[in-house]
């Protein structure tokens, strides 16, 4: 998968192949192509050991197409294809493919994953419990990578990983030449390591919500809780909220439970883990609308079913 010097160029590595694309599963009125890449484990070490990337693509609404859009989730630790919309993009972009790339670690990227510590989530656990449990997971990556195989999955090796796929994806029949990456939250440092080690290749690039070096992404899901208990919180002191939500916060605890048994679907197949994100994303874009997502997402009429789905279709 090697061959391509700094700037995404040709270099004397190996030859550069085109992308095994294969047809996968159409939605929301999209054809999809799927590839799945074998990349060095470390770049640093072309001929060792490797890992599998996916990555997710829609054909452009205007065809041809005249380039693609590289799209780069936040998280970190979260996929880009089971968690972004491509119709979303294609809408903004009806000129461009969309494609959407698990970062190396997740989803289908190689995944990091420990069954006992996922087993907790959505579940009530005492502190202590969710402490041994990651401990616990830490200790079996370690083990199962070593600390220097570990350490490469990073946005420094991903920013590497996307030049290859540009320019392995350049070299299927027919494909567009322009490039654009668009790179979300954490996905901006994950673009900026791509620029460092390709900063010719693309057309464009994209910085939403810029995170600074140095972010701590730890305390993301903790900070978000607590914006989400005081908006919760002001629904239980408001008569009309409160009649809707009886219990308050207390209703979304017992909302994941039923999630995670795969209440409320929907045509876009949401599960707990998909619908976690989408109360995430509102928490950021407009808090003050969790108390009535919840309230639909617990009821889920007809009614409600299509007003989920043109939520998740409005948020990244």
């Amino acid at each position: 998968a090697a061959g391509a010097a700094q700037g995404g160029q040709a270099g004397s590595g190996p030859e550069v192949l085109p992308l095994p694309y294969y047809t996968c599963p159409a939605e929301g009125g999209l054809s999809f192509e799927c590839a799945k890449v074998q990349v060095p484990l470390d770049h640093a070490d072309p001929a060792g050991k490797t890992i599998t990337l996916f990555v997710r693509k829609a054909a452009a609404k205007q065809q041809p197409a005249r380039g693609r859009l590289w799209v780069l989730q936040g998280g970190p630790g979260v996929s880009t294809t089971q968690t972004l919309p491509a119709t979303a993009f294609t809408t903004m972009a009806p000129d461009l493919d969309v494609c959407l790339v698990d970062h190396r670690g997740t989803n289908t990227s190689t995944p990091l994953s420990c069954p006992d510590a996922e087993a907790l989530l959505g579940k009530q656990t005492d502190p202590a419990t969710n402490a041994a449990a990651l401990s616990a997971c830490g200790a079996t990556l370690e083990a199962q990578w070593g600390k220097p195989g570990l350490a490469q999955f990073s946005s420094e090796a991903a920013g590497k990983d996307l030049g290859l796929l540009i320019a392995r994806d350049r070299k299927v029949a027919g494909a567009p030449k322009d490039a654009f990456v668009y790179g979300v939250s954490y996905g901006t440092r994950w673009a900026m390591r791509y620029l460092r080690a390709y900063p010719d290749q693309a057309s464009g690039v994209i910085l939403d919500g810029v995170a600074k070096e140095g972010t701590d992404f730890a305390r993301f899901a903790e900070n978000a809780e607590a914006v989400a208990k005081k908006v919760f919180d002001a629904c239980s002191a408001d008569a009309f909220c409160s009649s809707k939500l009886p219990g308050g916060w207390a209703k979304l605890e017992a909302l994941n439970a039923k999630l995670l048994a795969g209440h409320c679907p929907t045509s876009l197949g949401l599960d707990r883990g998909r619908y976690r994100t989408l109360f995430q994303n509102v928490i950021a874009a407009r808090a003050a609308l969790l108390p009535a997502l919840v309230y639909r997402v617990d009821r889920c009429a007809d009614a409600d079913r299509v007003l989920i789905e043109k939520t998740r279709k409005m948020l990244p």
